[in-house]
């Protein structure tokens, strides 16, 4: 009977040992899967950073653009403000010379 048991108890913790190495296999497996989840969890957030990055240069490379364009245009358009001003005042410029002009002949034919 002694052996009978001691054949028992050994058989009951090789079933023990079985299915603890099953349970640690299947711990093993559940884990893996979350592994590679975190992983593409990971890779989401650094592509979602990277684009973030991506998008962040470009503003900042187009608003570095507009201001440049806008100080150009400011430039241009203080340029030809005042030559659009002068010639503007060309005419009447031209009519005064005239007028002046005029008037120094009927002064010297008056005389």
């Amino acid at each position: 009977m002694k052996k009978n048991k001691h054949i028992d108890n050994e058989q009951i913790s090789k079933e023990k040992e079985q299915e603890a190495a099953a349970e640690t296999a299947e711990k093993a497996q559940a884990e893996q899967p979350e592994a590679p989840a975190q992983e593409s969890e990971e890779e989401k957030l650094r592509k979602e950073l990277d684009a973030a990055n991506d998008k962040y240069l470009r503003l900042m490379a187009e608003f570095d653009n507009y201001r440049r364009r806008t100080a150009r245009e400011r430039l241009e358009l203080i340029e030809t403000a005042g030559e659009e001003v002068l010639t503007g005042f060309l005419p009447v410029v031209d009519d005064c010379e005239r007028a002046l002009e005029t008037l120094r002949n009927s002064d010297a034919s008056a005389a």
